[in-house]
């Protein structure tokens, strides 16, 4: 079992009484420790550099209200001591041939394809018993998560051990969630999180900072790198899908299996030479199957339809949230609005290409 950082997890409900009992506890119990950030500013005890990330995340926030349209309100305005550096755990399952994942339901949100803890021995329990089912099984630390606008999200400790990029980035990809959730769209949230929140990171520095700053420019080679990653984790999933849909046996699937994600584990490695920044150089010791896959995949940055989409809103992170928002709002399903721009999209294309037989077509803006 790989164990990466991870973002959002919820205890909101679940169909294991004990489970949503004991993540209950423990979830109130850390509330209950909450502290005014003022006050936590005032404290002699913390250090200079906590105090300062404690300011660049609620700065963060009301830069995301201010310029992204995402709701801030009062959070991160309150503060968490947290022991170690991860607040909680997920756990990801998924057959050893397939890369459909196991799901849990939890009523208001939907379905998940995670399952989080807040310690380490019940996600490691909740994983072996897994694996006894013969599961591929991924354990992976969280650092933060968004309560989903059911209470205001504090500033854990454990953000404040990420570098400034980091956590900018990790407190726009949460109020994304915060703002826009589709219920049983888990992959989608965590896509428009992930977009939003790096392009949101970018365009904060580049307004604080100037588009040549240091951090603007660690920023930028962060989102090559995750472009180049996600095109790498795209090409392993189609190979890996061809294999576990074909007529082999169970045995040649595995095989194939392995050597699927050692290549996948020798490109990481080249990538992470070529792009020092971001997370590839943590991923080059990651124990690889098909659970710890998809806790990649899951956090992958688009490069396909949110980056056109975005591209055609004008390259506008605003504009593209109020879309997001609007289709929140009418209770539209996003990937059904995704594929009918696109059409919509293919269709204007091929009438550009061919003026003399385009009319007046649709247009979706």
């Amino acid at each position: 079992m790989g164990i990466v950082t991870g973002s959002m997890w919820i205890v909101l409900g679940g169909c294991e009484a004990t489970y949503l009992l004991k993540q209950g506890y423990y979830q109130v119990a850390l509330l209950a420790q909450r502290v005014p950030l003022d006050t936590a500013l005032e404290d002699d005890s913390l250090s200079g550099t906590l105090k300062r990330k404690m300011r660049l995340a609620r700065d963060a926030c009301l830069f995301a209200e201010k310029n992204l349209s995402l709701n801030c309100g009062d959070s991160y305005s309150t503060f968490i001591p947290v022991e170690g550096d991860s607040l909680a755990y997920s756990v990801m399952a998924c057959p050893r041939d397939s890369l459909s994942p196991l799901t849990w339901s939890f009523p208001l949100v939907g379905s998940f394809p995670y399952k989080g803890f807040f310690r380490l021995e019940d996600a490691l329990s909740e994983a072996r018993k897994l694996e006894a089912q013969n599961y591929d099984v991924h354990v992976g630390r969280i650092s933060a998560f968004s309560a989903l606008g059911w209470f205001s999200d504090p500033i854990y400790s454990t953000m404040l051990h990420l570098d400034d990029t980091e956590l900018v980035y990790t407190i726009l990809h949460e109020l994304v969630h915060k703002t826009i959730f589709f219920k049983d769209r888990g992959e989608f949230n965590e896509q428009i999180a992930t977009f939003i929140g790096w392009k949101g990171a970018l365009l904060f520095y580049e307004k604080t900072e100037g588009p040549g700053s240091r951090n603007s420019m660690k920023i930028t080679a962060t989102i090559e790198a995750e472009k180049a990653l996600s095109e790498l984790l795209q090409k392993t999933k189609t190979e890996l899908e061809e294999v576990y849909t074909g007529p082999l046996s169970l045995s040649e699937k595995l095989e194939l299996k392995q050597a699927a994600f050692s290549r996948l584990s020798q490109e990481i490695m080249r990538l992470s030479r070529m792009f020092p920044e971001g997370r590839l150089r943590g991923l080059e010791n990651i124990a690889w199957n098909n659970a710890s896959f998809l806790a990649i995949w899951l956090y992958r940055y688009n490069v396909g339809d949110l980056e056109a989409l975005w591209d055609e809103r004008g390259r506008e992170l605003r504009e593209l949230v109020e879309t997001l928002k609007e289709w929140k709002g009418k209770g539209l399903d996003p990937q059904e609005e995704v594929s009918k721009w696109r059409k919509s999209r293919s269709r204007s294309r091929g009438e550009a290409r061919h003026p003399h037989t385009a009319g007046y077509g649709p247009s979706w803006k």
